[in-house]
């Protein structure tokens, strides 16, 4: 058969055409495919890389003049979420700091210049669930340190490092380290006994420890806002930033992996951000 060349120039553009959207749409699916088997390990103190919303980092903030550790952290997605993992090897008897925080950070680090994520920062009174959850926490802790969650509190919607108000640190398991500053209170949230402590530094510390170590799988961050508010330790116009999670470590080894981890956040309709 045959044709013209009006008809058959037409003819031609679209066929190219359907075949670079054809392409299109298979570039896309082979990367969404690809993040979502992200399995990753950094082994390098203070190395980071981000994925989907986090930042995933190796903080080794403590280290000083220490050159006899190791320590790593791993992220790997899967069909249910996201899975991390935390090793690490301190030498003992040096002193009582923290040496490091392997963590997964999400928001606005007040030491960083941009959030991991359009959900935050928000006002503390703007959202009515700030939920951190997973499905259980496996940790062989041979020395001092903490499992918690790390947060912090802005003047400021663009948050830096001289614009934090509160820091809020909630030990979700505590391995023999002592808590910073004085008790203050003692609180029941979602059933769970936490001891209150407040340090004043540069910003204002505080500090929920489980007194029990009770096994947590849901930590609801608005609730632990809303009763610092109602204590007036913060107000209704101060900022939430960031929100971090990981192990803080003062001495010896072990292993922490937390599965299927993820945050969510749901602001409340009319609220200003």
């Amino acid at each position: 058969m045959h044709y013209s060349k009006n008809i058959l120039f037409p003819l031609l553009i679209l066929i190219i055409v359907s075949f670079c959207r054809c392409n299109i749409v298979e570039t896309k699916a082979v990367a969404k495919k690809d993040e979502s088997n992200i399995d990753t390990t950094i082994c390098t103190p203070d190395g980071s890389f981000k994925v989907s919303e986090y930042i995933v980092a190796n903080n080794c903030r403590g280290k000083g003049s220490i050159t006899n550790f190791s320590q790593s952290v791993n992220v790997k997605f899967n069909a249910k979420g996201m899975d991390l993992g935390f090793n690490w090897q301190w030498p003992s008897n040096i002193n009582n700091n923290v040496k490091a925080y392997p963590e997964i950070i999400f928001g606005w680090k007040p030491w960083s210049n941009l959030s991991t994520t359009e959900l935050i920062p928000i006002r503390v009174s703007a959202s009515d669930t700030i939920c951190v959850s997973y499905d259980n926490i496996e940790t062989n802790f041979n020395g001092v340190g903490n499992t918690s969650l790390d947060i912090y509190i802005t003047s400021s919607q663009t948050p830096s490092v001289s614009l934090i108000t509160k820091e809020i640190m909630i030990w979700v398991k505590n391995y023999g380290q002592i808590p910073r500053g004085s008790q203050i209170a003692s609180v029941n949230i979602d059933g769970v006994e936490y001891d209150l402590y407040i340090e004043n530094m540069n910003w204002t510390c505080l500090t929920f420890v489980n007194q029990y170590n009770t096994n947590i799988t849901n930590v609801n961050i608005h609730k632990f806002l809303e009763y610092l508010i109602l204590a007036h330790y913060i107000t209704n116009s101060e900022f939430l930033s960031s929100i971090e999670f990981g192990n803080e470590i003062v001495s010896g080894t072990g292993s922490t992996t937390i599965k299927n981890f993820q945050i969510q956040i749901k602001p409340v309709i009319g609220v200003p951000l």
